[in-house]
């Protein structure tokens, strides 16, 4: 006789006693032994299970359920989370050295009443699977035609994950924020309305959004983000020699700071700041409508700058050791203000918003064009 003694959750099995084992019944064993093993394995997905599942009444008419669930990390290097178009929430992603993966899932509703709650609260769902690739989804679950659509009640899922580091990590979650704190190899973003904030990648960030801010921090490799209305900031970046970091706006700020390489910015009637930033690589280009350009470049080098705006000012610091062709221009009644630079120039390349000439042996380009009256101000540090 095989005896087996498990925990409250029978798919976790907890111990294992034998007894005594019959010569009639060892034919069972092997059948026992698979279904033990088995057993083993879904183990892997459900090390612990939920630690709180009971409605929690928060006051204000919020009430909270939450739970904990954690997994074997073996065999796992991709996290990859997949949520509906009619829930909010947060998404807190920290890569540490365990070797395991924690989930913290608190659904969170603000309604009239507790009975309202747990309907609400029943029909949210976060599934687990993991495929042969070694690819761990969330799948967030909510009806199509969810109750608390077009009403005045909220609804929000908040997952607090802590996996080990250097994993990809993929979302398409429309109207979750992030919080994702590496270190990590790639990330791919798809969102709507809110924040992605994201520190330290080694090779790749790509993130697409609308009305969505995005915040990036200690990246080395290919970067390319979009959004709309909202700003972008990017710090401590090391890109690709033979690629730029990409960011796209619409009617948002952008601010790239410490870069060591190349970028290409854009955006509309906004502000684009580059700060203390190393151009190497591939050009740099800087375009929009009305878009005012302050750029403090610490390394130029044999760089290639090109800016096009249109009736914004235009300040560009450069070292005073700069090698480069200059190619600047403004429009009737613009102003172009150099210092701190020789510059070599031939009188017909001068006046009438016109300068042409050249610093040093030339190595680099700039090449700025204002349509419109501005001011482009070239300075020497």
């Amino acid at each position: 006789m095989l005896r087996i003694r498990t925990g409250q959750d029978s798919a976790c099995p907890q111990a294992i006693e034998k007894v005594t084992l019959s010569r009639a019944g060892r034919p069972l064993l092997f059948r026992l032994v698979v279904v033990i093993l088995a057993a083993v394995s879904l183990s892997r997905i459900c090390m612990a299970a939920a630690e709180d599942d009971k409605i929690k009444r928060l006051g204000g008419g919020r009430y909270l359920v939450s739970s904990v669930q954690v997994l074997d990390a073996t065999g796992i290097s991709t996290l990859r989370v997949e949520g509906p178009g009619n829930l909010a929430g947060h998404v807190v992603v920290t890569a540490d050295a365990r070797d395991s993966v924690r989930i913290e899932t608190n659904r969170i509703v603000r309604v009239q009443s507790e009975e309202m709650a747990s309907r609400f609260l029943e029909e949210i769902k976060v599934n687990t699977r993991l495929n042969e690739s070694g690819v761990l989804s969330l799948e967030i679950i909510t009806p199509r035609a969810a109750p608390w659509e077009g009403s005045e009640w909220s609804v929000t899922l908040d997952l607090t994950i802590t996996i080990p580091p250097r994993w990809d990590f993929e979302s398409d979650a429309k109207f979750f924020e992030y919080d994702l704190r590496g270190p990590f190899r790639d990330v791919i973003i798809m969102t709507q309305h809110g924040r992605a904030k994201l520190q330290n990648v080694s090779r790749r960030v790509e993130i697409h959004g609308e009305y969505t801010s995005i915040e990036l921090a200690d990246i080395k490799g290919a970067v390319d983000v979009s959004t709309t209305y909202a700003k972008v900031d990017v710090r401590r970046v090391v890109c690709d020699p033979d690629r730029s970091v990409q960011v796209e706006n619409s009617y948002g700020p952008i601010s790239v700071s410490e870069l060591v390489g190349s970028v290409v910015a854009q955006t509309e009637y906004a502000p684009i700041r580059l700060d203390r930033v190393s151009l190497i690589g591939q050009p740099t280009r800087i375009s929009g409508e009305n878009v005012t350009v302050d750029a403090d470049i610490a390394e130029f080098g044999s760089a290639k700058l090109d800016i096009h705006t249109s009736r914004s000012p235009v300040k560009i610091q450069v070292p005073t050791s700069l090698s480069a062709r200059l190619n600047l221009s403004v429009g009737s009644g613009g102003t172009i203000r150099t210092r701190g630079l020789t510059i070599q120039t031939h009188e017909d390349l001068l006046g009438n918003g016109r300068l042409e000439g050249i610093c040093g042996k030339g190595a680099g380009v700039i090449d700025i064009d204002v349509s419109g009256s501005s001011v482009i101000e070239l300075r020497g540090k």
